[in-house]
Formats: C-alpha cells, structure tokens, sequence
C-alpha cells in the first residue's frame, strides 16, 4: 500500500507545478528564471554541471528534460553552489541509471554493473563531501536515502538478470523480452525501488517548502524534471 501511495503521489506531483507552462517552452535550453527580491547576486560556486545533458545513446529520461541554469536567481547565494553540486549528481546519477538498465541481461551485463558502481559510488561521495547550507539537511539526506535504495534496486536486479541470462542466453528476437519481463517482476516486488520513490517524492517535497514563492516556475519546474528523470528504474 505505501508503494502504491508514493506511486500515485509522484505522478500526480507535476500537476501541483502552479505555473508550469507547456509547449515549447519547456524545451527551452535556458529556464527564464527570474531574479525576486534581493537575492540577484549570482553565487560564487564552481559549476560542476556538464554542457552535455543527452541521455546515453540508445536511452531516453523519462522525462523532458531542462538544463540547470547557470543562475538560479531568487534562491539564496550560499543554497545555489550546493543545488548546482547536488543536481550535477542526480543528472549523472540518472544517466547511469538509464546506461545499466541497457546492460542488464545483455553481453555487457557485468561491464554496466561496475560502471554503474562507479558513477554511483563517485556521485555519493561528492554529496557526502559537500557542505550543506542550513535548512536543506532534511532534502540531502533524502536524497543520499534514495540513490542508496537505488544502488540496491540494481545489485538486485543485476543478479536476478544475470542469472537469467546464465540459464537461458538470452539471445536471439525474444532476448528484449524476456529481460524486461524480468526486470519488471523486480520492479513490482522490489521493496528498494519503492522506497526509493517514497524518498525522492520526500527529498522534493523539503525543496517545495523551502523556496516556496520564491523561484520561478521555470526553476521549479527545472529541478522536478531532474529528480523525475532518477525515476527510469
């Protein structure tokens, strides 16, 4: 019942984005954010986010997705170096994720794993390393929560997978088919991929509160299809 709950929240989240235009717009290669009151100056962070935000070749984010703006006027100085940091790793998160999920059950099943590992591993303990402006504890350790449930999610569905793929060879039309079918049935008994929805709806939920009225919708909108796009697992 409680991953059915978190489910249901996280895909009727977009409709409480007050203010999210559609169209073109979205598509934008900069959000239009606009600076409010007198949080203007933009923040003195290294950038840390890529130029290149495409999916690895072959996938696709289950989400449209906006690049992080280089400024995210309104939001207070000391909180942007940390979002720009943060969402740097849930993009590169969200790109593993998209890159394994092609490797499961195939030839490059045990190199995908360990590249995964990798870039997890790298992710998480750039998050550990950073220092977290106060009031945003409660979103950083969510979010620490939920890339660990993930990694979990994925050691189980690598093993399951890969033992499907050493009893059956999963080669030839039906190999697609039969590994999806596979990794479906993890996904619906997986306790960690639950739980790591639950964490991420969470981890959104702190952001909303704290910077209530003051982003814009484009920025809010921005940083919601970042944690959306975690969601490919």
């Amino acid at each position: 019942m409680v991953g059915s709950r978190s489910r249901l929240l996280w895909m009727l989240m977009p409709l409480a984005l007050l203010g999210c235009e559609r169209g073109a717009e979205i598509l934008s290669p900069r959000p239009d954010v606009t600076p409010r009151g007198d949080a203007t100056a933009e923040a003195e962070h290294e950038d840390w986010y890529p130029e290149e935000i495409d999916p690895p070749e072959g996938t696709e984010y289950p989400v449209r997705l906006t690049p992080l703006p280089e400024r995210l006027d309104g939001l207070p100085a000391g909180d942007q170096g940390y979002l720009n940091h943060a969402f740097s790793q849930v993009l590169a998160v969200a790109r593993a994720n998209l890159a394994v999920l092609r490797a499961l059950g195939t030839e490059f099943h045990e190199e995908g794993l360990r590249s995964y590992d990798d870039a997890v591993e790298e992710a998480l303990q750039n998050l550990e390393a950073e220092e977290v402006p106060g009031g945003l504890e409660p979103f950083h350790g969510e979010l620490l929560a939920a890339l660990e449930l993930q990694r979990a999610f994925v050691e189980k569905a690598g093993a399951e997978l890969g033992a499907l793929r050493r009893r059956e060879g999963l080669e030839g039309v039906q190999a697609a088919a039969k590994r999806q079918e596979a990794l479906n049935a993890v996904r619906r008994h997986s306790v960690e991929g639950q739980a790591a929805r639950a964490r991420l709806l969470s981890a959104w939920s702190h952001l909303a509160r704290r910077y209530e009225g003051r982003w814009s919708p484009a920025l809010r909108r921005c940083l919601y299809q970042h944690l959306q796009a975690l969601q490919s697992l």
